[in-house]
């Protein structure tokens, strides 16, 4: 009965010994597994650490690439202001050219006109009554007094003067003669390079009812070429004259109208209803 006893314990401990050796075993395990994925997720965490680093030193260097591209003094501010250096300068001298040029014509032609000193091209000076006219001071207001009458404007009642002699080639009558502004007015492009070549000058074409002044001044180099195979037309400085036209002249005026069936061309007006005195057309060129 005692061998027995003993032999039950020895083997109940054996038991238990086994027991505990797998219980370690697992335990083990357990732990290599647990220490790996520690592992894994530190260095998981480095890796986002890192990726964030990353992207904040990205985002520190975009926002400082952005600040050199566009701040005040970055480098497309600085792209644009040179820009804009070379084309005022490039404009100035293309001035400066066109004095040197305008000196020789003087002296060829003997033309001198004024300085014009409008302050606001394509806005007539004045209110159109007798004593207080409509003041034509610049070819860009003459350009505008066309445009006005040829979209219904008649200026029935009204007084135009014009303020001092105009000259189409040169830039003395311009305020600015390299103006590209004047699109509305059909003119796209350099408004003196318009207005002296290709179709020139578009005419006042429609009924003038008004009072039109030269006021003894003299407009210089009026040029019109317009090429129409399907209208008949009535072209001049006025196409359609139903009021007074008084005091101007026009010289070296260069006029030519091409049309299949006929055409009605003259100086100062195509047709006139009204009465036109004390006009004259010098030297002039013109053709139908």
């Amino acid at each position: 009965m005692i061998e027995y006893t003993i032999k039950h314990k020895q083997k109940n401990k054996k038991e238990k010994n086994v027991k505990n050796i797998s219980y370690n075993k697992f335990k083990g395990r357990e732990t290599k597994k647990m220490r790996k994925e520690k592992r894994n997720q530190r260095e998981k965490g480095i890796t986002l650490i890192a990726l964030i680093i990353t992207i904040v030193v990205l985002l520190i260097l975009a926002g400082i690439a952005i600040v050199t591209l566009t701040g005040k003094n970055g480098l497309v501010t600085q792209a644009n202001k040179a820009k804009e250096e070379t084309e005022k300068a490039e404009k100035e001298e293309k001035y400066n050219l066109a004095q040197q040029e305008d000196l020789i014509n003087e002296y060829v032609t003997g033309i001198t006109v004024e300085q014009v000193t409008d302050t606001n091209p394509g806005v007539l000076e004045g209110i159109g009554t007798e004593i207080d006219p409509y003041i034509i001071n610049s070819i860009e207001d003459l350009v505008f007094f066309a445009y006005d009458v040829a979209n219904g404007n008649t200026y029935e009642g009204k007084y135009v003067s014009l303020g001092l002699s105009l000259d189409f080639n040169s830039t003395k009558s311009y305020v600015d003669p390299s103006r590209t502004d004047y699109a509305q007015y059909g003119y796209e492009g350099e408004l003196k390079t318009l207005l002296t070549t290709g179709t020139g000058f578009k005419i006042i074409d429609n009924e003038f009812n008004g009072n039109f002044n030269g006021q003894n001044q003299k407009i210089y180099n009026l040029y019109i070429n317009i090429e129409d195979d399907t209208e008949q037309g009535e072209i001049g400085l006025f196409s359609i004259n139903n009021g007074v036209i008084d005091n101007l002249e026009l010289v070296n005026s260069n006029i030519k109208y091409v049309n299949k069936d006929y055409a009605i061309t003259g100086s100062i007006a195509g047709s006139n209803y009204g009465i036109i005195t004390n006009c004259s057309n010098s030297r002039k060129s013109t053709r139908g």
